[in-house]
């Protein structure tokens, strides 16, 4: 048995749940930065929460926030 944060992973077999593992458990920070050049920074600090399905609006809230932050 493998588990994390309270679940049983070791019976995930599909690439969907572990995809949603990794999209809405774990967060990593690479050494490199790397971001997409034909995006702005505010599309690129947008873009987990696309994959994480939130609103618009909210994405956008959240990226200008954490873009002020730093």
């Amino acid at each position: 048995m493998y588990e994390f944060d309270g679940e049983d992973i070791s019976l995930y077999r599909d690439d969907f749940s572990a995809s949603y593992i990794r999209n809405r458990k774990l967060g990593f920070i690479f050494q490199l930065y790397y971001l997409i050049p034909r995006l702005t920074a505010l599309e690129n600090v947008m873009l987990p929460a696309i994959y994480a399905e939130q609103d618009f609006q909210t994405r956008e809230e959240k990226a200008i926030y954490y873009l002020n932050e730093v």
